[in-house]
């Protein structure tokens, strides 16, 4: 009887195994890591460096509806990896990496499901210098994600597709580089 019940019950296992052909997905991609120059090479955001940048001195700021209203969340975002300050953005260092990296929650206001929307993100420098991050999100079954990620006017996203394959890291954020 044993047995009987034992082959009973592999067989309910077996015969439940059923193919997943339309998966849906938690995938969010709103995040992209920035390191930052100087043009002699220096990385910008290592403290050891005396002219370094720390995150009191970056701002981000989200374009809304045409205006731009300053990142301030009340409660620091939970990233996959780390936690995120109030500001929307993080500087550290990966262990596979040599450089400091700004990693920067973009803009994604706006976006609801089954849309596609442009966003702007800008990153305000303590010298007056404005970068402006132009992204287009996509919103659909499979999650949150970005197809087109532009610089000053520079599309980036595109050209750093080949090296997010070939990551070997566990960040498997793209990594695009900022000469100041």
């Amino acid at each position: 009887m044993k047995n009987i019940l034992i082959i009973a019950i592999i067989l309910i296992f077996v015969s439940c195994k059923r193919e997943v052909t339309n998966m849906t997905g938690s995938n969010i991609d709103k995040k992209a890591l920035f390191s930052i120059e100087n043009k002699q090479g220096q990385d910008l955001l290592n403290p050891e460096l005396l002219e370094a940048y720390t995150a009191d001195d970056i701002w981000l700021y989200y374009d809304i509806n045409g205006k731009s209203e300053k990142v301030q969340n009340p409660v620091p975002t939970v990233g996959v990896y780390t936690t995120y300050d109030t500001k929307g953005m993080l500087i550290t260092r990966y262990a596979n990496q040599k450089q400091y990296s700004l990693v920067i929650e973009l803009n994604t206001k706006g976006l609801e499901r089954n849309m596609s929307k442009y966003t702007n993100t800008y990153i305000y420098w303590p010298n007056q210098d404005i970068d402006t991050i132009k992204t287009l999100f996509h919103y659909d079954e499979g999650g949150i994600w970005y197809s087109e990620l532009w610089l000053n006017g520079i599309e980036l996203r595109q050209n750093a597709i080949q090296q997010f394959k070939n990551d070997t890291s566990n960040t498997k954020l793209f990594h695009f580089s900022i000469i100041k």
